[in-house]
């Protein structure tokens, strides 16, 4: 969903404390017990990864007022930055094809460096559909290391899944390069390799695809903000879907514990062969042949748009209810949108052979999404979240809720 994320105090006039970094350095040099000039300087240090420096900041606050909030808060943040976590989460979806998952899955980081936080990650999926239970296990490791004062962050993974389709085993990749620019400007490539598991006759076979993309952002969540996107997903019998498009949210509307964003939101996206194939043979069709019946087809063994194209508006709102508690609920809806339907028909050749033939025709649709989470914070450590999805899209209709557990480990004292 395109909702853009809540910011962390750390990330709050960031650019601004910056700028004005040398100034408050010189200006502790008179007034070394001005609490507002060391906050400032503790965020400032954070956000450039100098966490030592932050934490120096911190407790000069906490030597004058031991129970100052904003120190506090600040402290509680930099724990977080720092400390090791687990995320234990799982996920039911069903959808109309009909096809069900319910994907386990862990994940742990461990903090080392400002510029190394590794990750794992294990995901076990299983599959009900075709009147069988298949399942998968995806095991992926790597490492995000964020240079915090050159704006820059590098993550990559790689990892093995065992297939649902005769253990077959694979490799998966991850690639990720994000840069900031002129404060809210993220620059952002990635290039992964990842398993395809999205429709029925994917499950009988291995399903690969190759997955390149690249963003411009607009990250400024006191104002306008918005994003273009352009992708690339290959596969291994050489075809390709290429995609694209934008979003743009207006300046949040706050009231009381409540915040409202609207948005308009533009996709494209096309296939080089479209993989829209009968259900049925040549000789099941002819037999018992009604003229008035559709032939139909499935998308085998993954689904190919065909210059789809949609435009939709955005809405988000956010509660904040209480300070450990949070709500959202966010809708995607698709007011105007069009794809190339194919369709299949019966035909003859120059020796008078029956055959299956394909056309297209330009088809509306209207696709849509609506989704909610609640964010529990239990303790400063540990944080329950759970969330529902429904999408409808050209392709297919499915719900999917999820409950995940996240617990960080850090000494306090």
């Amino acid at each position: 969903m395109l909702i853009p994320k809540k910011e962390t105090l750390s990330e709050t006039n960031i650019a601004d404390y910056k700028q004005a970094l040398p100034m408050l350095i010189s200006y502790r040099a008179y007034d070394s017990n001005n609490i507002k000039l060391h906050l400032s300087l503790a965020k400032v240090y954070m956000a450039q990864g100098d966490y030592t420096l932050s934490q120096n900041e911190i407790k000069a606050v906490l030597a004058q007022d031991g129970a100052n909030p904003d120190a506090l808060a600040l402290a509680d943040e930099l724990h977080l930055l720092q400390s090791a976590w687990v995320k234990i989460k799982c996920n039911y979806t069903i959808d109309d094809q009909p096809l069900q998952s319910i994907t386990p899955a862990v994940e742990a980081g461990i903090y080392l460096h400002p510029e190394a936080t590794l990750k794992l990650n294990l995901q076990t999926p299983f599959f009900i559909g075709n009147g069988a239970l298949q399942n998968a296990q995806w095991l992926q490791a790597g490492d995000i290391s964020t240079f915090h004062k050159a704006g820059f962050q590098l993550a990559f993974d790689a990892g093995v899944v065992k297939q649902p389709y005769a253990n077959k085993i694979s490799w998966t990749g991850n690639l990720e390069l994000k840069q900031i620019l002129l404060k809210h400007l993220v620059l952002q490539a990635q290039a992964e390799r990842k398993p395809y598991y999205y429709t029925l006759s994917s499950l009988d076979t291995v399903v690969m695809v190759t997955r390149a993309s690249a963003y411009a952002e607009w990250n400024d969540l006191s104002t306008f903000n918005g994003r273009l996107f352009f992708e690339y997903n290959g596969f291994a019998d050489k075809n390709y879907i290429l995609g694209g498009g934008g979003w743009i949210f207006t300046p949040p509307l706050k009231v009381s514990v409540f915040e409202f964003r609207l948005g308009y939101a533009y996709a494209f996206s096309t296939a080089k062969e479209n993989k829209f194939v009968p259900e049925k043979t040549l000789s099941q069709i002819l037999t018992n042949y009604d003229p008035t019946a559709a032939i139909t087809g499935v998308y085998s063994p993954y689904f190919t748009p065909d210059n789809m194209s949609t435009h939709s508006a955005l809405a988000s709102i956010l509660v904040h209810p209480a300070k450990m508690f949070d709500l959202g609920f966010n809708a995607n809806v698709g007011f105007y949108a069009t794809a190339l339907t194919p369709y299949f028909f019966l035909d003859k050749n120059q020796s008078d052979a029956t055959f299956i033939n394909k056309g297209y025709a330009t088809e509306k649709f209207y696709p849509m999404e609506f989704s909610a989470y609640a964010l529990f914070r239990i303790t400063k450590k540990i944080s329950l979240k759970a969330d529902y999805t429904y999408r409808k899209t050209y392709f297919y209709t499915c719900n999917s809720v999820g409950l995940g557990l996240k617990i960080n480990f850090w000494n306090g004292k």
